[in-house]
């Protein structure tokens, strides 16, 4: 499929492209803070769980057997999952999870997970911000002597929502 060039962006954009950042609070527009603002992370290889499901239930109607009436339940969110070459040095994100994960007390710390997808000249395309998220899960894949595959670090992560962000023009 060739690509469209309508002005501003390259249509279709690359999905393989993008920027993971952990980040306290949104601007007070409402807008995501700017790529070099902080908690800019190393670069992930694949990011999944960027989904929202609307739940029904079914009710039968006492005496009607045609059919079954489907009510709304609520929104689910998968777990957001972060998978990338295990980083030596420890990052903001992995000293979070060890913080939470090991932590005996409460209330969680919760943060912002900011995901732009970006163009060649990593300009942010398109952002989602992932809100009031926490890590549940990290895990470094298995040590096998016998094969040349790279040391992988997954973080799982619960969240409450997620909105496409609003960017700054």
């Amino acid at each position: 499929m060739a690509k469209k060039n309508t002005g501003k962006f390259e249509y279709p954009p690359l999905g393989f492209h993008f920027s993971v950042r952990l980040v306290d609070q949104l601007s007070s527009s409402g807008t995501s803070p700017k790529p070099e603002a902080q908690g800019k992370e190393a670069g992930f290889q694949e990011v999944t769980g960027l989904s929202a499901d609307y739940q029904t239930e079914e009710i039968a109607e006492g005496g009607e057997n045609r059919f079954v009436h489907k009510v709304p339940k609520g929104v689910r969110y998968p777990n957001l999952v972060l998978k990338r070459g295990a980083v030596i040095k420890t990052s903001p994100l992995v000293k979070w999870c060890e913080e939470t994960i090991h932590q005996t007390a409460f209330p969680i710390k919760t943060k912002i997970v900011v995901i732009s997808l970006l163009n060649q000249q990593h300009k942010v395309m398109m952002a989602w911000n992932v809100l009031q998220a926490y890590p549940v899960k990290y895990e470094v894949s298995g040590f096998n002597a016998e094969s040349t595959q790279l040391l992988v670090e997954s973080i799982e992560l619960v969240y409450r929502r997620f909105e496409r962000a609003k960017l700054d023009k």
